[in-house]
Parts: structure tokens; sequence; C-alpha cells
């Protein structure tokens, strides 16, 4: 180790400055280059990282774009076929606003209603519903949003040719995107051949098929609706039991198709004798029975007496013109009491009618 002299006296041993500082200048110049190499490696990072985001992003962008142009296509496509499924649907389908006016129909509509897509919408609201039926739908569209958000009834629509046929409506409310409803979806079927088969269905399941008239199952749901008003306003009116004296002779000489034609002669005479308002049925066979709903014994007496003469009239005039022999009747009436039930009047009647018969004569 050297010393060093000089005037200012002695100094520490060690390192002689100048290659000291050379020292620091040379780690400081390596400690610089070597943060400046870090530096460019960053930069160089971060542009690689500027270039690959970039690069995903303009994939993404070109993602996006292509989303949107397979969305638009699909949007157009679906319109396209909700179109063809409104314009073709078997049923009739309508745009309607709350108050019945058309916005929008469908040809299966134009085809029940027999008015073209102007015609229905110059229309003032529920214009084509028939007039006794105009007020109940007017109030379901009205109840709509305030009860129900969907109904189903049935209604009678007057074509454009005067003709009216029955519709079966389904009606929903449609909401826009601000979820406030302020149309409706209607769909319209044309049921008037069921209506007519079911009509047809009940008028068989009450009247019978040979002469119209009502069967015993249609007579006594009459008998009992006329007996509750005899037990609210008091006694009025009569059953008359009929049966035909001597039909099965008729039937056995002659078949039973000439058995038929006196049997329509015979109804033919009850229709004419008697009042509308009164009730007649065949109760099966050779028995009729009649519900006179207005008077007491007395008048059902007279009536008995005149139809007794009405169904000889008949028979023999049928007979004449080459038909079975002419016949007589037995009637039975019993009156309606405010205490009665059904069955004890129909039995009253039949003892009635039977007395007759084990006395009756014929001409």
């Amino acid at each position: 180790m050297l010393r060093l002299v000089g005037g200012g006296g002695a100094r520490d041993q060690g390192t002689p400055t100048g290659v000291k500082d050379l020292c620091a200048r040379a780690f400081r110049g390596r400690e610089r280059a070597a943060g400046d190499r870090a530096d460019a490696q960053n930069d160089r990072q971060l542009a690689g990282a500027d270039r690959a985001f970039g690069e995903r992003d303009r994939t993404q962008s070109l993602r996006d774009r292509e989303t949107a142009v397979t969305d638009g296509r699909s949007l157009v496509a679906s319109e396209r076929q909700l179109r063809m499924a409104f314009d073709h649907a078997a049923i009739g389908i309508a745009i309607m606003g709350l108050d019945g006016s058309f916005a929008e129909v469908n040809a299966a509509l134009c085809a029940i209603t027999g008015y073209d897509s102007a015609q229905l919408a110059a229309l003032e609201p529920f214009g084509f519903v028939h007039a006794d039926d105009r007020a109940r739908v007017g109030e379901a569209f009205a109840g709509l949003d305030r009860a129900h958000r969907d109904l189903e009834f049935e209604l009678r629509i007057v074509r454009a040719d005067g003709a009216t046929v029955w519709g079966l409506a389904t009606v929903r409310l449609v909401p826009d995107v601000d979820g406030r409803a302020r149309q409706v979806l209607a769909q319209l079927q044309d049921v008037t051949e069921r209506r007519r088969l079911e009509e047809r269905l009940r008028h068989l399941a009450d009247h019978d098929p040979l002469t119209g008239l009502l069967n015993r199952r249609g007579f006594s749901a009459a008998l009992d609706a006329h007996i509750e008003q005899v037990r609210r306003y008091g006694p009025e009116g009569a059953l008359l039991i009929i049966d035909l004296d001597d039909l099965k002779s008729i039937n056995d000489r002659h078949g039973h198709d000439a058995g038929d034609e006196i049997i329509l002669a015979v109804t033919a005479a009850l229709r004419r004798r008697l009042r509308a308002a009164d009730p007649i049925a065949r109760l099966g066979g050779d028995e009729f029975a009649v519900l006179l709903t207005r008077g007491d014994r007395r008048t059902g007496a007279l009536v008995a007496d005149g139809l007794r003469a009405e169904i000889v009239t008949e028979t023999a005039a049928h007979a004449r013109a080459g038909g079975p022999a002419h016949l007589t009747a037995s009637i039975g009436v019993a009156t309606i009491e405010s205490f009665d039930d059904a069955s004890l009047i129909l039995a009253a009647a039949d003892r009635a009618m039977y007395n007759e018969k084990a006395t009756h004569r014929r001409p």
C-alpha cells in the first residue's frame, strides 16, 4: 500500500481518487446501458402487445360486423316468415285497436267476412258483428286491459252479402316495447258448421225423429219448467195424455210405414188444433202428450174433446185418400196443482186415459 505525501499532510490509504471515480463512472455506464436495454426491450414488448391488441381488436370488429350482418339477415328472414304465416294462415287474423278498428287483416279473415281489407278498415268498430252481439263484444274488448289479457268467445258475424255466420274469436293484448298494450291480436275461425251440427244434436236429444215433436226427455223438461211457474204463481194448466186406439192392428195389417203415416197425420191434427205455446210430445209408439199452459180442468176437457174429433177427421180423410183405416184416440186429463211434481201429474193423466180406453167404443 502506498502513502501519498503532499502539502496537506498525510492522506488515508486506499484506492486513488481518480481510479475510484473511473470505477464509479464505469458502473454507472453499465447501469445506464442495462437500463437502456431494458427500456428498449420493454418498448419492443409494448409495441408487440399493441400490435397484438390492435390485431385482436380488428378481428373482433370484423366478427362484430359479421354477427350484425348475420343477425340482420336472420331478422329479415324471420319477418318474412312471420309475414307469410300471417298472410297465408288458414284462420282469420287481424291486428286491431282496442276500440275494435282494423289495422291489418289477412286473406282468411276477408274470406270469412266477405269484405276486402280496405272495406274492413273503413268499417266502424265492430261493424260486422251482429247487432245482438255487438254490445257484448265491445264490453269484452273494453275489459281486456282491466281483467284479462286474452279472451275467447263466440259471436255472430254479418257478412258483406248479408248472410250470418258463427265465429270463434280469440283476442290477446299485444304490448309495445314499453310494456303498454295499444293493440289486439285477434284470430277468427268460422264455426258455423260446428254450431249447426251441435244444434242438430241438441234437437235430436229432445225431439222425436219421425214427427219433430218433443220426445219424453224434452217434454219432461218443459213440464218441470211449468211446474216451477205454478209453484211461484199458483195452479194453472192441464196435462193431456193421448193414446191412439188400435194403431198396433194397423201396423200388423198394413206395415209400419202405414203406421208412420197415421202418426204423422195425428201430429198434423195436434199442431193445427193447439196453440204454438203449448208443448206437444210423442212419448213413444202410439202415445202423445200435450201441456196446456193456460186453463183448468174444464179447459182441458174441452181441448180433449176437440182433439178427439180432429184426430178422427184427419185419419178418416187419410183413409179416403187411400191410406190405412182411420182410428180414434183415448185422452186422459190431469190438472196441474201447486203441490204436484211431474211424476204425480203424469201418473194422474195416465190413469184417466186408461179409464177412458176401458169404456171407449169405436163409433
